[in-house]
């Protein structure tokens, strides 16, 4: 009995996988109807996937093991941007992530986004609560984007955060990013701490610079020298409105004293600020921007502001944002977000992956085997609809 079954399954294997002359050379795992059936099951298969996909709600992507696989991009961006610069990389510190995430939950718990919070917070104080004695250090931080990269090439922009990028003194970083509301707009803040520590090679602890700027700290710093001008911070903002397919951004300072010229900075678009025609310390300035606010504010990072002194002294500032621009990821990057960051989800995806894997080579070697077997009693038709199937699964496998 067991010789008749082991016989029987043999026959049957042969009839389905072997091209010979009992199955005319033709094995049944590659008539037309399976093969239509194999494709309709993987088809349907995946678009069960991409759709458990684009039905994740936003927050999801907002999870802490989800922003902490973007942070690690954000940082391994930072570095291969220095390293296009012939600087040396920065090593991840412990004490700048607890500084930078301190920093980004204070910034979601209050709503602002700049240097100083509304308490009148600096980096110094979370570089302080966090037991990081630095030399110098700056600070990048922004709010609302998609991916990683556009975070990178918004600090780019803006040459207060390309001056941290770029800094040879800088040796390590640290990155917090907490999920929070900015004028009621859900958004991301993200925080990069840039610094070097005291006892760092090639850093001279004892020189001085950087003190006229919020985002850029040294130790050895004293308090900012009179400039001859002055800036209120809490009376001045930024405003932004689409028209047509343009962004309207308006800019609005009070500055007082031997005022030279005003110069701000908003996403890396420069707006010269003059005296506004109604008098008083009020200055105002606009640009319209020929792109969408999504576009434009696709990542946002804090305005600045440079007034110049009639004496030459500069005094650097920074603007607060009225308004946030909503996250709206599209289609595909919710897609392949959930496949590459969301967690519950890349397990479904892995198995897919390995399931079009596994058969792809299957059906590969299979059209293979009935190639090389008698090869001039092959069915052209049968070959080319099985090439179409490979096909159809390399599509499916790869995406």
């Amino acid at each position: 009995m067991l010789s008749t079954f082991v016989l029987n399954a043999g026959m049957a294997f042969k009839m389905h996988f072997i091209p010979c002359e009992e199955n005319g050379y033709y094995p049944n795992v590659l008539h037309g109807k399976r093969i239509a059936l194999y494709a309709v099951f993987f088809v349907v298969v995946k678009l069960f996937i991409v759709t458990y996909a684009l039905t994740i709600p936003f927050e999801a992507f907002t999870a802490p093991n989800v922003l902490a696989v973007q942070a690690d991009r954000i940082l391994a961006l930072t570095n291969e941007f220095r390293k296009e610069k012939g600087l040396p990389e920065l090593e991840r510190s412990d004490a700048l992530d607890r500084s930078a995430s301190a920093r980004a939950a204070d910034m979601a718990a209050m709503g602002y986004l700049g240097p100083v919070s509304p308490n009148g917070d600096g980096i110094a104080s979370f570089l302080g609560a966090s037991g990081y004695a630095y030399v110098s250090a700056g600070e990048n931080t922004a709010m609302g984007f998609a991916e990683p990269i556009n975070v990178i090439d918004t600090w780019i922009g803006s040459q207060p955060h390309l001056m941290n990028l770029t800094d040879p003194d800088f040796r390590d970083h640290g990155i917090g990013m907490v999920a929070g509301l900015y004028r009621g707009v859900p958004t991301i803040f993200v925080v990069e701490h840039v610094a070097a520590a005291h006892g760092a090679e090639g850093v001279d602890a004892t020189a001085t610079g950087g003190a006229q700027s919020p985002f850029r700290i040294r130790s050895s710093d004293a308090e900012r020298p009179a400039t001859g001008v002055w800036y209120d911070r809490s009376q001045s903002r930024v405003q932004w409105a689409e028209t047509g397919g343009r962004t309207k951004i308006s800019v609005e300072a009070v500055i007082g004293g031997d005022v030279s010229s005003v110069l701000a900075n908003v996403q890396g678009y420069p707006i010269d600020l003059v005296p506004d025609v109604s008098g008083g310390d009020r200055y105002v300035g606009s640009i319209f921007v020929q792109d969408s606010a999504a576009n434009v504010f696709q990542t946002t990072v804090e305005p600045s502001i440079a007034v110049f002194a009639n004496g030459g002294s500069v005094l650097r500032d920074t603007i607060g944002i009225d308004q946030a621009r909503s996250i709206v990821l599209s289609p595909w990057q919710r897609y392949r977000y959930a496949k590459s960051w969301f967690t519950p989800i890349t397990s479904v995806f892995s198995v897919a992956y390995w399931t079009y894997f596994a058969f792809f080579m299957f059906f590969s070697i299979s059209l293979l085997v009935m190639v090389l077997v008698e090869f001039n009693k092959q069915y052209p038709a049968v070959v080319f609809r099985t090439i179409g199937f490979l096909t159809l699964i390399v599509a499916l496998w790869l995406t």
